[in-house]
């Protein structure tokens, strides 16, 4: 269980140019469930496009977009098991194949002619190199640093990077609807759904559009006009899909465009989606 530290300044009041700070110490909260995120180091693993094609064959009916989200639910919990199975404390694992493969290599500094040790320590080397492949692949894609391929995961630096992302992204405390500081985890979390309730279901008077206005600026010539309102043909989405990077932001499901660049890949682009609606609705919302 983490320490935290959480400090809070009020405000100074009419009679001082201090402001009184409240210091709360205490242990972190334990994390809720996760959401599902993609990882990108799994792709390499022979065992993925297997993973897919053994979750692809749920049988869903609906519209294309609800197919589709019911096959890439259906394939968390497949993708889930590959990362248990082969990825799961990926540090550790490189750190134990090393130690493996530094024995084996003492082993066969004494015993140069032995065609089995040769084949074991050619295997070990080819499954050390996969591990710190994949490592970096992790870590890279945590921390979204396009300068990662250049640094070493032990440097003061990267560590300080990687806590600074959790400092970011975690909030420790929020001043509720009442007015007061709540540091609760559910409370926090309360206070967040009940704004955008609140927001999105509140209406706004809004003053209509007014033609005029709108034609009085620059305008777009016809042959703009007609390229804007041409259909979208799943040849363009899946090269807009392919143009970005592995690293890009997960979308709301967790898949990363990689996910879908490798998968397209395979096949001619046939296996993972069966019809042009399914890769056009997902490209659609990447693009989005």
């Amino acid at each position: 269980m983490q320490q935290m530290a959480h400090v809070h300044f009020g405000t100074p009041g009419a009679f001082s140019d201090r402001s009184p700070s409240t210091v709360q110490l205490g242990l972190r909260a334990p994390q809720g469930k996760r959401n599902f995120k993609f990882f990108n180091m799994w792709t390499p693993h022979p065992q993925f496009l297997e993973t897919i094609s053994q979750n692809w064959s749920l049988d869903a009916y609906g519209t294309h977009m609800y197919i589709l989200y019911k096959k890439l639910k259906q394939l968390k919990g497949g993708l889930k098991s590959l990362n248990k199975l082969h990825f799961s404390h990926i540090s550790e694992r490189v750190a134990r194949a090393e130690k493996v493969l530094d024995d084996t290599q003492l082993l066969l500094q004494n015993d140069m002619d032995n065609c089995h040790l040769l084949a074991v320590e050619k295997q070990l080397r080819l499954n050390l190199v996969n591990l710190k492949s994949a490592e970096k692949m992790f870590f890279s894609q945590k921390l979204k640093c396009t300068f990662f391929k250049d640094c070493d995961k032990g440097m003061r630096f990267f560590h300080s990077l990687m806590s600074q992302r959790h400092r970011r992204r975690h909030i420790p405390a929020i001043v509720r609807s009442d007015g007061m500081l709540t540091s609760s985890a559910e409370e926090v979390g309360r206070e967040f759904v009940s704004y955008y309730k609140e927001l999105l279901g509140t209406s706004k008077h809004t003053i209509p559009l007014r033609a005029e206005v709108v034609q009085s600026g620059a305008c777009i010539n016809v042959d703009s006009h007609a390229y804007l309102l041409a259909p979208v043909l799943a040849d363009d989405i899946k090269q807009v899909l392919f143009s970005m990077d592995d690293n890009k932001a997960p979308g709301p499901d967790g898949y990363t465009s990689a996910f879908f660049k490798k998968s397209l890949e395979h096949r001619g682009g046939r296996f993972l989606f069966s019809c042009k609606g399914l890769l056009c609705l997902r490209g659609a919302s990447q693009i989005a």
